[in-house]
């Protein structure tokens, strides 16, 4: 039985951990649905991209083929929304159960081709989960969508966050920490990992990098980015993000085995769908000096990507 309703939005802030949640319940509920779709709809050509892959896994044919020409000959590609239903029609054709994920929509009316519920009733067993920064999912006689509006952290909810993955946490640096935060997931989670990997690289001295030592750092860069004018505009949601970053970028690149190399690895991947990139595949070409794995394991541990066990990554 599925959890969801049919179709479910999961709305937020950009980083807010929308994509995050989508995943984790995939993953909690994965015996309910024997197939599970993650299809990046950020904009037509990502969401194109990514129905043309899964069609092509199905043997669906992208061409259209006439008749009098030889097998092997194409024509012209068949029109989209015709490959995508007959994508929802080879998945539902013995009743099977689908999780469907559409992730980072832009709005209803980018989407709505993409809704299975629109379609014919053998499409009922597909579930359909949203995920957009869009908050207005309320679409009239269209049908209806159920909306999880996803928060930034309670009070008590950050706190607990912070001693669930810092053990040794100091009870007031981290009130002080997540009240800086803003109470933000996704800057909470770049200040764990920056804490985190602080402490595992040996010092001389042994000393212990805290909560407050982190506190300290965030406010001196928040000071040298509004020197620079890069934050005057921002809200503050969007001005901690951005500090929690710049300090974690500014760290790795600073690292003496393969942070310069990490940085750029980073940078290649801001051009790809952010979504599983499989690392062997796409960098296999630059690993000459054998530091791949090394430079994407220290943008694990900073907490600006995430790894899976197969070396896939989303940042």
């Amino acid at each position: 039985m599925a959890v969801i309703s049919q179709v479910a939005t999961i709305t937020g802030l950009g980083g807010i951990g929308k994509t995050e949640l989508a995943r984790k319940y995939a993953l909690h509920y994965s015996n309910n649905y024997t197939h599970k779709i993650f299809i990046t709809v950020e904009n037509k050509e990502s969401a194109a991209k990514s129905f043309k892959e899964l069609a092509k896994q199905l043997g669906i044919e992208l061409f259209e083929r006439s008749s009098e020409e030889s097998e092997t000959k194409r024509t012209k590609e068949r029109e989209f929304k015709a490959i995508v239903n007959e994508i929802f029609n080879r998945i539902t054709e013995n009743g099977d159960t689908t999780l469907l994920i559409l992730d980072n929509a832009e709005n209803f009316e980018d989407v709505k081709n993409f809704i299975p519920q629109r379609g014919p009733p053998s499409f009922k067993s597909i579930f359909t989960l949203i995920t957009s920064r869009y908050i207005d999912w309320n679409v009239g006689q269209e049908g209806k969508i159920i909306v999880v509006s996803l928060n930034k952290f309670t009070h008590r909810e950050a706190l607990e966050y912070g001693k669930n993955e810092l053990k040794e946490a100091e009870t007031v640096g981290l009130e002080i920490l997540v009240k800086t935060l803003d109470y933000s997931p996704l800057a909470l989670k770049q200040a764990v990992g920056y804490i985190k990997q602080q402490n595992d690289t040996p010092k001389k001295n042994n000393q212990i990098f805290t909560e407050s030592n982190y506190v300290k750092a965030f406010e001196n860069e928040s000071k040298v980015l509004l020197g620079k004018g890069l934050n005057t505009n921002y809200q503050r949601y969007n001005k901690t993000i951005l500090t929690t970053w710049t300090m974690s970028f500014n760290k790795i690149s600073k690292n003496d085995d393969c942070g310069v190399f990490a940085i750029e690895v980073l940078n290649i991947m801001a051009y790809i769908s952010p979504d599983y990139i499989d690392v062997e595949e796409v960098f296999r070409r630059l690993n000459e000096s054998g530091l791949l794995w090394d430079a994407v394991s220290l943008l694990g541990k900073y907490s600006v990507i995430n790894i899976d066990d197969q070396w896939r990554t989303g940042t």
